[in-house]
């Protein structure tokens, strides 16, 4: 099948952008290229959306692990890490639209806070359990 531009409704542009990781614990250094569509025309706004996008992506992953412990989950089989996955971002979503701030005087609480919280707490697991 070839590829006709007149398919793709504002398709201005084919980028590809090159990332390298380096694992801490190990220096492994591994190198993988993205590529992706875009409807911009500049390719200095290109570069920027895509940075931009994989910051975000970057920087949930480091959430995920930081307060879920994500990189030490060692389920493998069928779609079970996949699921899990799932359910780690619903538990993030859960916790960042409930408010403690009745039971601790805070404006602002952290998600790690909140999650050790409902590990002390009943009230707060409660509260947090009642809101899904």
């Amino acid at each position: 099948m070839a590829f006709r531009k007149d398919e793709w409704k504002n398709l201005n542009g084919v980028g590809m952008l090159v990332c390298e990781r380096t694992v801490k614990k190990t220096g492994k250094k591994s190198v993988e290229q993205r590529y992706f569509l875009t409807s911009l025309t500049d390719v200095h706004k290109a570069a920027f959306a895509m940075r931009a996008h994989w910051g975000i992506e970057n920087n949930l992953h480091w959430v995920l692990d930081a307060i879920l412990d994500e990189d030490y989950c060692l389920v493998r089989k069928d779609n079970a890490a996949a699921n899990l996955s799932v359910l780690r971002k619903i538990v993030l979503n859960i916790l960042k639209q409930v408010d403690f701030s009745d039971i601790i005087s805070t404006k602002k609480m952290p998600l790690l806070h909140k999650q050790h919280l409902c590990n002390k707490r009943e009230d707060c697991l409660d509260r947090v359990l009642l809101s899904l």
